[in-house]
């Protein structure tokens, strides 16, 4: 079973997860970290020198396995059994919604093919069938992800010159388009992320990070006047759409909130002058769009560089912030997640938020800490 430990109140931890002995989170994976319904921590692992692959569900408020999902070994028609040595990249999601009890789980999976564009096969876990087919010959990835964990999308190249943004779904096309500066299929052209309710995105060509597109989604065409460059002085490393008319944008040294209707920047939120040797490596935004918190690592720069420092002491950090007023709000300091090998603007911490907007799910590697904030 998972480590599980209650503290206090305060702003801070209050639970603590580790992983089952003998299994790891694949690094080339995207999994919420939360139930449609916030009941749950999500923990997607396989076992090193197997093909098993495990999505688990732990309840928030006990602490045990509630519910447990695989990919069925014994199943000679099973088209997933070599999930964890064939994939290139898996997305969790949960397609329907719904309680934790009985929501679907789908996986996205992209595969590798080394003589050509990658096949992509969307899964329903539980009966470990394909739903679907994704793409087509000429089709390239860019990234698969899920957006508030019931959709989930895929930017794809085609061409060279042209993108598709595909809902994961239903298979349907729901925005098209002609890429400003076509780039070799070894490049990842397109990063992207959707509104929770899905009615628009932020897209960064990842060759010019001072650049944010904000496009509406839906029937081609319809809102196609709701398109803004968000211009940026620095590197943009993270994107977050709201469900209103705010989105955010993070560089390492500050937040950026942007009215989407009008691409105006409305309110920049700088680094403390005392956290200076820190730097945002991660942001995500409450349901209602209120507050936004911050992972930050704390760092040291050479020769333009980037580096964490990592050792004993407290080296992340986590801010609370208004979104209405640019004020901080609380801050604690990351306790009993694993730091090692936690590298700026990389995957190395996820975090989520309950829909109440009270608990923040933060993981880092192999554990696991539930915030309350």
């Amino acid at each position: 079973p998972l480590a599980f430990a209650v503290a206090g109140y305060a702003c801070g931890r209050v639970r603590e997860f580790r992983l089952p002995d003998g299994h790891r989170v694949p690094s080339r994976m995207e999994c919420p970290a939360l139930t449609p319904d916030g009941r749950c921590l999500v923990v997607a692992t396989t076992k090193p020198d197997s093909d098993e692959f495990f999505v688990k569900f732990y309840s928030l408020e006990s602490g045990e396995c509630v519910r447990t999902l695989k990919n069925d070994m014994d199943d000679p028609e099973n088209d997933i059994k070599h999930l964890a040595e064939a994939a290139a990249w898996v997305t969790v999601f949960f397609p329907e919604g719904g309680p934790w009890q009985s929501c679907k789980v789908w996986l996205a999976v992209v595969y590798f093919n080394f003589d050509g564009p990658e096949p992509c096969e969307v899964v329903d876990l539980e009966t470990n069938e394909v739903v679907s087919e994704v793409g087509d010959d000429v089709d390239h990835f860019c990234q698969i992800y899920a957006s508030s964990k019931t959709q989930a999308y895929a930017v794809t190249v085609h061409g060279q010159n042209g993108y598709k943004i595909v809902d994961l779904a239903t298979s349907g096309v729901i925005r098209s388009g002609e890429l400003r500066t076509p780039l070799p299929y070894d490049e990842e052209e397109i990063c992207m992320r959707a509104s929770p309710d899905g009615s628009h995105a932020l897209l960064m060509h990842t060759h010019e990070r001072a650049s944010v597109e904000s496009w509406s989604l839906g029937a081609q065409g319809a809102g196609a006047g709701d398109h803004h460059v968000l211009k940026h002085s620095g590197s943009v490393m993270r994107l977050c759409p709201t469900n209103g008319a705010h989105v955010l944008t993070m560089t390492g040294r500050e937040l950026r909130i942007w009215d989407r209707t009008t691409g105006e920047c409305v309110r920049t939120i700088s680094q403390p002058s005392d956290d200076e040797d820190f730097d945002f490596m991660d942001a995500c935004v409450t349901p209602d769009g209120a507050r936004a918190v911050t992972a930050s690592c704390k760092t040291r720069r050479y020769n333009g560089e980037v580096f964490p420092l990592n050792g004993r002491s407290p080296d992340m950090m986590f801010r609370v912030w208004d979104l209405n007023t640019g004020e901080g709000v609380s801050f604690f300091r990351l306790a009993s997640v694993n730091q090692h090998s936690v590298m700026p603007w990389e995957y190395a911490v996820v975090m989520d938020i309950t829909p109440d907007g009270n608990w923040l799910v933060v993981r880092s590697e192999g554990s696991y800490g539930v915030y309350w904030i």
